[in-house]
């Protein structure tokens, strides 16, 4: 430690006490100079919460909003795929419905023989699986007709094509 007198007599002073102090000051500016720069780089007002508690806690709550709203137009958008691909499904469940009846109605003609009724019969229990295949189907892993119940829409395991009985008078 260096004590250097004044001349006009004054009290001595710790050069170490200065310097010290000086040191202090020149961080305290690196710093600010440091926290201005990464300010102008990223174009940022507030870069955490030392800057200013009240704006970092709302901005942090914004961005958190932000986040979740994200998410939800993403599952919202999921969704939507979700619907097309099941609605793709029904059109063409119910074209093979509607080429079912008509086998029906054909089937039950009286103008048709036996062999056209095999081939009705047939083309019906096809078209059967495929309405049991398409039941099953899956869009990201998950089942696009799942039901909990044991009776589904599509559970046409009852439904046959069978000889109409005839009433004999």
């Amino acid at each position: 430690m260096i004590n250097c007198t004044d001349i006009s007599g004054m009290d001595n002073f710790n050069l170490s006490n200065l310097s010290g102090s000086m040191i202090s000051q020149l961080n305290k500016s690196f710093a600010a100079v440091k926290k201005t720069n990464a300010h102008l780089q990223t174009g940022k007002r507030i870069l955490n919460s030392s800057d200013n508690s009240g704006d970092f806690t709302v901005i942090s709550k914004v961005r958190a909003e932000i986040k979740q709203n994200n998410a939800r137009v993403q599952n919202l958008q999921n969704a939507l795929s979700f619907a097309q691909v099941q609605d793709g499904a029904l059109k063409v469940v119910s074209k093979m419905i509607d080429r079912s009846s008509e086998l029906k109605i054909r089937f039950e003609s009286i103008t048709a023989n036996s062999s056209e009724k095999s081939i009705y019969d047939e083309e019906f229990k096809e078209l059967q699986l495929e309405i049991k295949s398409i039941r099953k189907s899956k869009f990201n892993g998950v089942s696009l007709f799942s039901s909990a119940a044991a009776n589904s829409l599509f559970d046409l395991s009852l439904i046959h094509i069978s000889e109409p009985t005839r009433r004999t008078p």
